[in-house]
């Protein structure tokens, strides 16, 4: 008898039962799913049905219980994953999300198909239980990957808790930016390939929560070149991230000294500027300042520095400094008014002047009063202090003033009994 020529193949298990695959020649390969339980039996026939007077080949009978068991090995990642959730990363985490310093908190995208809302079927669940845990890597400038934490589920298999799709990684480097790609693996290890790092990756700040080191030696001088304070100090340090740029807030504030409480938040009123890697600051009045505080109003002035990262931390040394500055501002006179009308003789004329007054730093029982008087009959003209004083205007029993604010430092000065010379033009100063 020849040799057989064909053989046939049975049978693979499936949900439907048993499936017979006939007459297949040796060497062809089955496909079949992973983790599948194969149970292989081969019968051999001959071609006795060419044979005349032969209606069938002769062939073996082999029983099932002797088939040969075949599991095939798992060797397919978990299927859609999508990677990293981008609206996580970096100062858009939820607040239920507290990074400590040295971390970062990741949060993984399930596939589109397993919402809750959706109708999930038996085939997406059982894909979804092929899950395992998620694995994080950085990414260099070639898109390069470096694994630098597993983050396994609680139950592989049943990734869908809010523990399960988020991932805490510590001891990276404070305030650094890392390049992050993920993907997800199952129990026996098959990693995600499918998502390119260079088109799924994200950058992250690492968090840092050290405010940075800073004694500043403050120094406050005034220039009077510039008109204006120059305040000094000694460079702060980071110790999470030498590289980092550090921002110089300067608070002044006049008078008293700023409590305790203030050194360690100051209010932000009291803000004159902020500067960059720099350890210097040149103040000067500004125009929203009010008149009591300005520096050309003189008086004692607080200077306070602070020191403050990236991400805000912020060191105040409590070691102020002060700078006394006289009162370089002369009082302002405005809303000037008069009046006069003749002496019951006719030969002059008596008259009073009005003004308002508004000093910034001292209050008004300290001023002065000086009145020059100018009269003539030729054009307009100003009286100037080459003038001669007006008797009856430097007498301070004609004088009279009204407080128009609590601190007595705005008024009406009103100066009455003013005498000139008939017929003539009377200019006052």
């Amino acid at each position: 008898m020849d040799s057989p020529a064909r053989d046939v193949v049975a049978q693979r298990n499936i949900a439907d039962g048993w499936t017979t695959y006939a007459y297949l020649f040796n060497g062809v390969d089955l496909q079949y799913d992973d983790n599948v339980v194969v149970k292989v039996v081969v019968d051999a026939c001959d071609d006795a049905s060419s044979i005349p007077g032969m209606s069938a080949d002769n062939c073996t009978s082999s029983a099932l219980s002797s088939a040969l068991v075949v599991i095939p090995p798992d060797i397919t990642p978990p299927q859609d994953f999508l990677g990293l959730d981008s609206t996580w990363l970096s100062t858009n985490l939820p607040s239920s999300a507290s990074p400590a310093n040295g971390q970062v908190i990741v949060k993984f995208r399930k596939p589109t198909w397993f919402d809750s809302a959706n109708q999930v079927d038996a085939a997406s669940i059982a894909k979804y239980q092929d899950y395992a845990g998620f694995n994080v890597y950085s990414t260099d400038g070639s898109n390069n990957i470096t694994l630098i934490k597993a983050c396994p589920c609680a139950t592989p298999g049943a990734c869908n808790t809010t523990t399960d799709l988020q991932c805490t990684i510590s001891n990276l480097t404070a305030n650094a930016i890392y390049k992050l790609h993920a993907r997800a693996y199952d129990a026996n290890g098959n990693v995600t390939t499918y998502l390119d790092p260079a088109f799924k990756s994200y950058n992250q700040i690492v968090k840092d929560t050290v405010a940075p080191t800073f004694v500043s030696a403050l120094g406050v001088s005034w220039n009077p070149t510039i008109t204006k304070a120059v305040v000094t100090w000694t460079a702060a340090t980071d110790n999470q991230d030498a590289a980092s740029s550090i921002y110089y807030e300067i608070y002044r504030k006049k008078t008293t000294d700023f409590t305790s409480g203030e050194k360690a938040s100051p209010p932000s009123a009291n803000l004159r500027g902020t500067v960059t890697n720099v350890v210097t600051f040149q103040d000067m009045d500004q125009a929203l300042d009010s008149a009591s505080e300005k520096l050309s109003g003189g008086g004692k002035f607080y200077y306070l520095a602070c020191a403050r990262d990236a991400q805000g931390n912020k060191t105040c040394d409590p070691v102020t400094k002060n700078l006394t500055l006289n009162d370089v501002v002369a009082p302002s006179i405005t809303l000037v008014a008069s009046d006069k009308s003749n002496d019951t003789s006719g030969t002059y004329k008596k008259w009073y002047l009005q003004f308002h007054v508004e000093e910034n730093e001292s209050i008004m029982a300290s001023l002065s009063l000086t009145v020059y008087a100018k009269y003539t009959l030729s054009a307009p003209s100003t009286a100037t202090t080459s003038d001669s004083f007006d008797t009856n205007g430097n007498n301070y029993l004609n004088w009279s003033y009204t407080a128009e604010d609590a601190t007595n430092k705005k008024g009406i000065v009103r100066i009455n009994n003013l005498v000139g010379s008939s017929n003539q033009k009377g200019y006052m100063n």
